[in-house]
């Protein structure tokens, strides 16, 4: 695994099949998530959950399928989630893992999650209206910190998951000053 510095910090193509294969002979299942910052004004998406859901605030994304590139999960999930087709993945590719590691969620045949967190700038967030299939009722923009609060309130998914996106959450300032 990469060094854990902005610096050193791995690209979407860097996460390779041969890697993806491996997470799932481990029993992971790889998943990836899309971390929206708007670099000007410190704004981040993140998607709230209805009352009653374990999980009240994530971040658009989910499961790399067999027969997909980390890049090509990214996009479809994107457009799944938020209905934004215009990444694509060789766009994608360049973007940086901000986030990454395991998850102790058992699903499925899996053991637990692998899960990238991949920063994608966005100039004009704004509020996104969730799609009619999905289970999150709004995509807002808020402040990175707000966002990082909202994260650490989350009661679903363990100490390992709250880690993960704070870890992520706190590269933020990091991307909007490069």
């Amino acid at each position: 695994m990469p060094n854990d510095t902005l610096d050193e910090i791995w690209m979407v193509r860097d996460i390779t099949r041969t890697m993806i294969k491996k997470l799932e002979s481990g029993g992971l299942r790889p998943g990836i998530k899309a971390l929206f910052y708007d670099p000007d004004r410190g704004e981040t998406l993140l998607g709230t959950l209805p009352e009653g859901y374990p999980l009240r605030f994530n971040l658009p994304g989910g499961g790399i399928d067999a027969d997909q590139t980390a890049a090509m999960a990214l996009c479809r999930e994107i457009e799944e989630e938020l209905d934004i087709s215009l990444y694509r993945p060789k766009m994608v590719m360049s973007l940086p893992v901000v986030a990454h590691g395991e998850l102790p969620f058992k699903r499925d045949e899996f053991r637990g999650k692998y899960e990238f967190i991949i920063a994608v700038p966005h100039f004009s967030l704004g509020s996104i209206k969730a799609l009619p299939d999905s289970k999150m009722l709004f995509w807002p923009a808020m402040a990175w910190q707000e966002a990082l609060e909202k994260i650490r309130s989350l009661a679903y998914g363990g100490p390992e998951m709250v880690a993960l996106y704070e870890k992520a959450f706190n590269r933020i300032p990091d991307l909007m000053y490069r």
